[in-house]
């Protein structure tokens, strides 16, 4: 019987290293997955603003063109 309970509670250590490393990898690739969507988001706001001032600008050059 101790050699038994020896057994579950060996497997059951292992089982628990086991999930805890791959909540670690899970964590590591959940906070890289959200650094690269920040990222994205960023990129896409800069362009977007960029666009937008270029839009601009030709707006206000059409504008003068008209007066």
């Amino acid at each position: 019987m101790k050699k038994w309970i020896e057994e579950v509670i060996t497997k059951r250590y292992e089982a628990l290293s086991e999930e805890t490393e791959n909540k670690g990898e899970l964590m590591t690739i959940k906070e890289q997955a959200n650094t690269y969507e920040n990222l994205l988001i960023e990129t896409l706001l800069d362009e977007t603003q960029e666009a937008l001032n270029k839009w601009m600008e030709i707006h206000d050059q059409m504008v003068s063109f008209q007066k």
